[in-house]
């Protein structure tokens, strides 16, 4: 079969694998990615936000334009199948495309990843959705497929909901994939066609799952879905992983890896037994994705001695409160702090995350936070505002605390939930002008120290600071429009 997969621009290691996968059992496979890789809603409050109704106007044409060109890039493929690989944030534009596609030509679509995989019975109702495909598709797909090609007659498939002579089918779910070195190596080169900025570097899941319990986070939800189905934290060998990337230096050259699992750090002995190959036989520097509670000296410094440049490390909150009670990090912020002098002691980068947005958050707490993250000294901060995902069990808190409506839930559920810079309504007034000078004060941490923060929060002048910044700098937000206008 002729199978086109649709994404936003983006890498997507589900799609790569399951590209492969494809391949190997015959059928002609083919990616479309959009031009952006940003929420349009978020692209749409940012031109409103920075330029006005005019430069909203030109956002709206240039996203129109966009799902256009997908749309004909999509149909000169002619495909039989279209495959949408669904987040909450690109749902909305998802279903636009299918439905554009739907208008113009007899194709069969079908929608899979986190957005659907949460809601299959909300999406399947969507005229434009033809199957859903709930949970890891590598052995579902290619077997729905199958079943296509003979016929669908309304027997049940293994993780699939689909329409079927105007009825609802519906599949259970197969066990999870146990044996990731059963799996074929992703299709790194049909992904990273057109995407230049990945030229140079390599990124590879060396694991799936993670066993951390944070509210906020998809990987929580899968955890539950797939409650005595399997294995939930697995890994694949090192020989797997080795020849993985020794292939694909193979096809270019490579500057430098990104091992992107959850938590890269989780198995000492995993490591202690591919890193020292890895350096020995490959030595291309790498970054990985760390966890408070799985790293220690030793293994900060068996990273940095087999090439490791750079770690990021999610801090989220520094309020104890909501680390404990609302998003269940049971991690200690000493150890935080003792994690960085490793990191500064072996010369390693670290970058960090922090959430703003949470229940109960206070302005002392963004600031705390704020205070705290310029004290580690890191490379840089990632700071992102908080957002309502299905299957999430924050989302399932705030929902019997009444933080949220009902009119609240279908938005989120539609993935239409108003992002902080398009003012949702679950931020109040004074949170909104709380939130409104900090995130430039989070991008500029490293050029401040924990006793300016201190100082200017004694002087009440970090507020001032903040607005100083956004004055100054141009948004990255406005960034993201102006790409997206120059393209």
């Amino acid at each position: 079969m002729n199978i086109v997969f649709v994404y936003s621009n983006d890498y997507n290691f589900g799609i790569g694998i399951l590209c492969a996968v494809l391949k190997a059992q015959g059928h002609t496979v083919s990616v479309v990615p959009s031009r952006y890789s940003w929420n349009e809603m978020e692209l749409l409050a940012a031109g409103e936000r920075y330029g006005g109704p005019a430069r909203a106007s030109r956002v709206r044409q240039a996203l129109a334009a966009d799902r256009a060109a997908v749309i004909r890039d999509v149909l000169d493929r002619k495909p039989e199948v279209i495959g949408f690989s669904a987040t909450t944030d690109f749902y909305p534009w998802s279903l636009e495309v299918a439905q554009g596609l739907k208008s113009c030509a007899d194709v069969f679509t079908i929608f899979g990843g986190a957005h659907p995989t949460f809601l299959p019975e909300k999406v399947i109702t969507q005229e434009a959705v033809d199957a859903v495909c709930v949970g890891e598709a590598e052995l579902a797909l290619p077997a729905f497929l199958m079943h296509m090609m003979k016929g669908l007659d309304g027997r049940p498939c293994a993780n699939f909901w689909y329409k079927s002579g105007g009825s609802l089918v519906r599949g259970g779910l197969m066990p999870l994939i146990e044996d990731l070195d059963s799996l074929p190596f992703q299709d790194w080169q049909e992904m990273t066609q057109g995407m230049p900025r990945f030229r140079g570097s390599y990124g590879v899941i060396t694991s799936r799952g993670c066993p951390f319990n944070c509210s906020y986070c998809g990987s929580s939800a899968f955890k539950r879905l797939y409650s005595g189905l399997g294995c939930y934290l697995r890994r694949r060998t090192p020989t797997s992983v080795m020849t993985e990337i020794r292939q694909a230096a193979t096809r270019e050259p490579i500057k430098s890896v990104g091992f992107v699992d959850d938590v890269f750090t989780i198995d000492k002995k995993w490591l202690a037994e591919f890193l020292p190959l890895y350096h020995k036989e490959l030595g291309i520097p790498y970054r990985c994705l760390i966890h408070p509670e799985a790293v220690d000296e030793d293994t900060m410094k068996l990273l940095a001695e087999t090439g490791c440049f750079a770690v990021k490390l999610g801090i989220q909150s520094v309020n104890d409160h909501i680390l404990r009670d609302i998003i269940h990090r049971h991690q200690s912020l000493e150890k935080i702090r003792q994690i960085a002098e490793w990191a500064h002691r072996y010369e390693l980068e670290i970058v960090v995350d922090i959430i703003l947005g949470f229940p109960d958050e206070t302005e002392k707490d963004v600031l705390d936070a704020l205070e705290y993250c310029a004290s580690l000294r890191p490379a840089g901060v990632y700071q992102y505002y908080l957002k309502y995902y299905p299957g999430t069990d924050i989302l399932r808190q705030v929902r019997e605390r009444g933080l949220i409506t009902e009119a609240d839930l279908a938005l989120i559920e539609d993935g239409m939930e108003e992002t902080y810079l398009a003012m949702p309504r679950r931020f109040s007034a004074s949170q909104q002008k709380m939130y409104g000078p900090y995130g430039a004060l989070f991008h500029n941490v490293t050029m401040l120290s924990s006793k300016v923060v201190r100082i200017g929060r004694g002087l009440r002048l970090i507020r001032s600071l903040g607005w100083f910044l956004t004055w100054r700098e141009h948004p990255w937000q406005n960034r993201n429009v102006d790409k997206l206008l120059s393209q």
